[in-house]
């Protein structure tokens, strides 16, 4: 039994990184535990021991970002010793709902303000383009947002964002979780990022 501690918390980072336990359960022979924080997401795709809490009995592999120069997925396979090779996580589509909505889902948050957009006429730029081309603005974030003329859905559960990013022709957003969750659902995503290195999102 091997368990893999994820070191951080973040939506980002659990998504890039739930598709090599089972890699490494593969390659080892081995059965994986792990503390993935979105069950809410993957519970129903992955098994119930890839969300939960490290007893202190097991063999323990640690995977955190000791590298941002690195793409975050080969974080976790460099921690794992896995080659590396992009992947998006498993996901049961069949519990959203297809609408024919015409709108146009954003966030201006990332995890840390080095992440934010700072022009201060960008966002309501992109808002009033998104407007022009008959589409309706809904701001995802789980921050309250301050920006008007948007949908507001700050603060709704994950599925009820990935609903509305799944129905729409792409997502625009800072390098953040929410841009990751926008890649699992393969909707195109628009970051504006000065913070990372092109490579190190998914590509």
């Amino acid at each position: 039994l091997v368990f893999v501690r994820f070191q951080s918390n973040s939506l980002g980072d659990n998504i890039a990184w739930i598709p090599y336990l089972e890699d490494y359960e593969r390659v080892n022979n081995v059965t994986v535990y792990s503390n993935c924080y979105y069950k809410n997401l993957f519970g129903d795709v992955y098994p119930d021991r890839f969300f939960s809490m490290y007893d202190g009995t097991m063999e323990c592999i640690d995977v955190g970002i000791t590298d941002r120069e690195i793409p975050l997925q080969k974080v976790a396979c460099n921690c794992l010793g896995l080659e590396y090779i992009e992947k998006r996580p498993r996901f049961n589509f069949s519990k959203l709902t297809r609408t024919d909505q015409k709108y146009i889902p954003f966030s201006e948050f990332g995890s840390n303000y080095c992440k934010s957009w700072n022009n201060p006429s960008g966002w309501p730029l992109v808002i009033k383009y998104i407007h022009s081309i008959g589409y309706t603005p809904v701001s995802v974030s789980k921050e309250p947002t301050d920006l008007k003329n948007v949908l507001d859905y700050t603060g709704k559960g994950l599925l009820d964002i990935c609903n509305v990013i799944y129905n729409s022709p792409m997502f625009i957003g800072v390098s953040s979780g929410i841009a990751w969750l926008s890649w699992m659902l393969t909707v195109p995503v628009i970051m504006v990022s000065g913070h990372t290195y092109p490579y190190f999102e998914f590509q």
